[in-house]
C-alpha cells in the first residue's frame, strides 16, 4: 500500500502491484488452514486463548417454505470462516477489481512506451498504438506526427533503449533531454510527460487536507489566509523544511523585520 501511495510510482507499476495483490488475496482465500495455524501460533505466543467462544444456539422458528441455506451456522469457527474471513477477502478483491479497472485500461494504452516494448515495436504496431491514443486524446496529439516521431526515435536510439539502466518511461524522456532533441520530438515528449504526470492515487491531496484540518480548527477560525498558507506549506513540506539551514532562515527573517522597523521609525 505504501508503494501505491509513492509519488514516484507510475501507472504500469501500480497496475502490476495491484495484480500481485489480487493474486495474493485469492491465494489467501484458499489457505484457511494455513492462516488459522499461523493465527493460533501468534495467539499462543501472546497468551491469548485460541478457542472460539461457544454460544448457546438460539432457537429460530422454522417455516415450511425455508431452504437449507436459511439455517444458521452452528459452529463458531465455521461461522468466523464464512462470515468474516471469506467475506472480508471477497470485498477487498471486488473493490480492487472495480475501482482500478480504469487504471489498468489506461496503463494498457501506454504500455508500448516502456523500453522493453518500445524496442520490439513493428511499424504496424506503432500505427495501431498511436491511433488508439489519438482517438482518445484527439485534441492533444496529431496521430500522423506522433507515429512518425515514435518510429524515428526507435530507429535512431535503438542502442540507447536496449541499455540495462533504461527500464522506465522516465528513462526515455531523459534520453531525449540529454540529447537536446526535445524540439524534434514534441508529440512524443508531450505523450511521455502526460503518462508520467497521471496521478495513481490522491494520497498526497488527502494528506494535505488532513494537515489543513489540524492547522485551522474552529479554535483558530480567525487565522488570516497568508498565515494559513505559510503554515500549511511548512507542514506539508516538513521533510524539505527540516533540511533547510535554520540559521539562514532566522537571519533572513530578522533582517526583513529590521528593515521594516527602520522604515516605520522614519
Amino acid at each position: 500500500m505504501y508503494q501505491l501511495q509513492s509519488k514516484s510510482v507510475d501507472l504500469r507499476a501500480a497496475s502490476r502491484l495491484l495484480s500481485i495483490s489480487l493474486s495474493e488475496l485469492r491465494y489467501l482465500r484458499n489457505s484457511w488452514e494455513s492462516v488459522r495455524m499461523t493465527a493460533n501460533a501468534f495467539a499462543a505466543s501472546w497468551g491469548i486463548p485460541i478457542e472460539f467462544e461457544k454460544r448457546r444456539k438460539r432457537g429460530v422458528k422454522q417455516f415450511f417454505d425455508e431452504l437449507a441455506s436459511d439455517s444458521r451456522i452452528e459452529y463458531s469457527e465455521r461461522a468466523f470462516k464464512i462470515n468474516i474471513f471469506y467475506r472480508t477477502i471477497d470485498v477487498a478483491v471486488a473493490q480492487i477489481e472495480v475501482r482500478f479497472k480504469g487504471m489498468q485500461m489506461v496503463a494498457g494504452k501506454f504500455d508500448f512506451l516502456f523500453p522493453r516494448n518500445f524496442v520490439k515495436l513493428e511499424v504496424a504496431e506503432i500505427k495501431v498504438a498511436t491511433s488508439n491514443l489519438q482517438r482518445v486524446n484527439g485534441e492533444d496529439f496529431d496521430g500522423d506526427d506522433l507515429e512518425r516521431e515514435v518510429r524515428s526515435f526507435q530507429v535512431e536510439f535503438l542502442d540507447e533503449l536496449k541499455a540495462e539502466d533504461v527500464i522506465s518511461v522516465s528513462s526515455i524522456l531523459e534520453i531525449i533531454y540529454k540529447a537536446r532533441i526535445a524540439s524534434s520530438f514534441p508529440q512524443l515528449c508531450k505523450l511521455l510527460l502526460l503518462f508520467l504526470t497521471i496521478p495513481v492515487t490522491v494520497a498526497s491531496a488527502e494528506r494535505s487536507f488532513s494537515k489543513l484540518k489540524i492547522i485551522k480548527s474552529y479554535l483558530k477560525s480567525s487565522m488570516a489566509q497568508e498565515r494559513l498558507d505559510g503554515l500549511t506549506l511548512i507542514s506539508i513540506e516538513n521533510k524539505e523544511i527540516t533540511q533547510t539551514l535554520k540559521d539562514k532562515v532566522i537571519n533572513h527573517f530578522a533582517f526583513v523585520n529590521a528593515r521594516r522597523k527602520d522604515r516605520f521609525s522614519r
